[in-house]
């Protein structure tokens, strides 16, 4: 008996792996254009949103959000999105167009695809000088478009740092000021505590929670907490039942000088950071 079945050969493999490359390629930036032509909306409705804001006279603060809140709801309806949601997009498509013209562009042609959008955002808008600005665009575009967003970040990472016009060490004293906590509650009883710190005490923080957290689950088999749910509780444990001395008082990141005040338990695990990181 003579099957009619045939045995695909490793040729007739590789021509229906690159039809199915060609095709996925094609509905990546089918995709990629349709993202973009959502930012324009978005981009559009920010710029009605800031002229209606400019015709409003003699307002509160609190008044004078409100014709950019009552946009970002009429299209949160629209699209079935939270208008938080909304808002927060609208500020980034207005930034993207102003500050990152070319990249947008790029966009709208499905050259590049939201990842590499949101990398040349993130690393770009630090630079304040727009002549240092347009070079970073024009090098992250030449590189975006043949490359992986996660690629990229690396790259324009160093790049953007060597357009900087101030040292790192300058700019990080600065950026010191900005730290804080705060609260914002997420429904259900439950809120998000987050705060903002120098980076080494920050990556030193998560670390030693999650040692500890790892201690503990490691010293009771039977505990049914997950490591995040541990790592909670543990810092609602520490803030809520350590009490400030006059050293901590006075700022382990800005008081003493910055870096010098750290701990030998700290120096150790950011040491350990970077030797995991920089191997």
């Amino acid at each position: 008996m003579h099957s009619n079945m045939r045995v695909a050969s490793d040729e007739d493999v590789d021509v229906a792996a690159r039809d199915l490359a060609v095709r996925f390629a094609e509905a990546s930036r089918t995709v990629a254009r349709a993202q973009a032509a959502q930012a324009r909306v978005l981009a559009d409705a920010a710029g009605l949103g800031m002229r209606r804001v400019a015709e409003l006279v003699s307002v509160s603060s609190r008044e004078a959000e409100l014709p950019v809140r009552a946009l970002a709801a009429e299209l949160g309806v629209a699209a079935n999105m939270s208008d938080r949601t909304v808002q927060r997009r609208m500020n980034d498509a207005a930034v993207l167009a102003e500050s990152f013209p070319a990249t947008f562009d790029a966009w709208d042609a499905g050259r590049v695809g939201a990842g590499h959008v949101a990398v040349i955002m993130e690393h770009g808008t630090p630079l304040t000088n727009p002549k240092a600005r347009a070079v970073f665009e024009r090098e992250a575009l030449a590189r975006a478009e043949g490359t992986t967003p996660g690629r990229l970040a690396s790259s324009l990472a160093l790049l953007a740092e060597s357009l900087q016009p101030r040292k790192l060490t300058e700019r990080h004293q600065e950026a010191r000021a900005t730290r804080g906590a705060c609260v914002r509650d997420i429904g259900d009883g439950m809120a998000e505590f987050s705060t903002i710190q120098p980076a080494v005490l920050a990556h030193a923080m998560h670390d030693r929670i999650t040692q500890q957290a790892q201690a503990l689950k490691k010293a009771d088999p039977f505990d049914t907490r997950t490591l995040d749910q541990i790592r909670a509780d543990l810092v609602a444990d520490m803030v809520l039942t350590t009490s400030p001395t006059v050293e901590t008082g006075a700022g382990m990141s800005d008081g003493f000088g910055g870096l010098g005040a750290i701990r030998a338990i700290v120096k150790s695990v950011s040491d350990g950071l970077c030797k995991g990181q920089c191997s």
